[in-house]
């Protein structure tokens, strides 16, 4: 009686702090750090740290569900955003599974060197950086296979993008945009979202329940 008590407790505080992480990750998701980026996009105060903490803490198959209902609700915000707006059902696909849910389920990797690596700080470090790629990489073949005939426009407005446009034609013309584009704001944000979660693990409350559930 009392392991199932102490299962039910931990069951039910497990779905609290994700739900509480979920949460806070959406509204950072939506506060721009006002930095103006060459490309457009938005660089985000770390709104990829608590999902990636939540999923470092409970492991990549929780993580994963997480991460999941976090792409699905930043879905449904793009679609506010007008993200899906006069697209073939297609590419409303891809969008969906590319830019959001595959995308977004990439950061239940936080945890993917917790195992292997002593060092919380180092090993939550290693596994946000592969998780981050994994979704800079899902982002990178959505603007080759969906987003493709925005790169001669968008290249047009930068000072540098004649340049470019000068040096690459088709297919590598698209990678190189998409890759500029993702990764000018991507890459920034995951770069804040290790150190603040370098940080957090550092707290001994926090790195004494990311051990606990090992």
């Amino acid at each position: 009686m009392a392991k199932q008590s102490i299962s039910v407790r931990f069951r039910t505080k497990r779905i609290a702090v994700s739900a509480i992480m979920i949460a806070l990750g959406t509204i950072l998701s939506i506060i721009p750090l006002g930095l103006r980026l060459p490309f457009g996009g938005q660089v985000t105060p770390m709104s990829m740290a608590p999902v990636m903490l939540v999923c470092y803490i409970y492991g990549i198959k929780w993580g994963f569900l997480c991460s999941t209902a976090y792409g699905t609700i930043q879905a449904i915000i793009g679609i506010g955003e007008g993200m899906f707006a006069a697209q073939s059902w297609w590419r409303i696909i891809l969008i969906a599974l590319l830019d959001y849910v595959l995308a977004y389920a990439a950061m239940c990797l936080a945890p993917a060197f917790k195992k292997l690596i002593k060092s919380p700080r180092i090993s939550i470090a290693a596994g946000a950086f592969t998780g981050g790629i994994a979704r800079l990489a899902c982002h990178f073949i959505s603007g080759i296979l969906i987003w493709s005939s925005y790169a001669q426009s968008t290249l047009k407005s930068v000072s540098f993008g004649q340049k470019i446009l000068d040096s690459f034609s088709g297919t590598e013309l698209v990678a190189v945009y998409s890759i500029l584009y993702n990764g000018s704001f991507l890459l920034p944000d995951l770069i804040l979202t290790i150190i603040g979660l370098v940080i957090l693990i550092s707290v001994k409350p926090v790195r004494q329940e990311a051990l606990r559930q090992s």
